[in-house]
């Protein structure tokens, strides 16, 4: 697996995907092994085969985040958004400070037009991260497809604001 692991990490997609196949031949309930073969069918293209990699992952243990943050990636990358948000919210079940977990489900809320719900999650990344620029920007985006135009303006201006900060250093 571990070797599998590094050629994956190395771009040697199919490579590593043989390697986690054999570690499934010899232990078909290796929850690592599968996730490490759904992210490299997912660099494959081999999205469905992914999803259905992950799920087996689940089956095995549903209390591990993994299988659920990268299928909920995986759907939606597929447009499944729906799906995403379910997997999202399980994973923040299980692993409640994880940053990008907050962020996908955040952008994922924003493309159903959720604007509030997106609010919220990206509100509740940034205490986990209160120095990105990234996260402020997302939030004075929220506020704007609210029609918040105000805290939307306040937003902006205070990545301004650093950007001209960044600048003058």
């Amino acid at each position: 697996l571990q070797r599998g692991i590094t050629l994956f990490k190395l771009q040697k997609i199919e490579d590593s995907l043989n390697d986690f196949n054999k570690a499934l031949s010899k232990n078909k309930a290796n929850y690592d092994a599968l996730i490490w073969r759904g992210l490299a069918l997912i660099e494959k293209n081999e999205t469905n085969e992914a999803l259905d990699t992950f799920s087996q992952a689940l089956k095995l243990n549903p209390l591990k985040y993994e299988g659920f943050f990268n299928r909920g990636l995986l759907n939606k990358q597929l447009g499944k958004l729906t799906d995403a948000i379910t997997d999202f919210d399980q994973t923040l079940v299980l692993q409640p400070q994880l940053l990008k977990c907050w962020i996908a489900r955040g952008d994922t809320r924003f493309q159903l037009h959720k604007f509030q719900e997106a609010l919220a999650d990206f509100q509740h990344a940034y205490t986990l991260n209160s120095n990105s620029t990234t996260l402020r920007e997302k939030i004075a985006l929220a506020y704007l497809a609210l029609e918040q135009f105000e805290k939307a303006l306040e937003g902006f201006g205070a990545i301004l604001r650093l950007s001209l900060i960044h600048i003058s250093e």
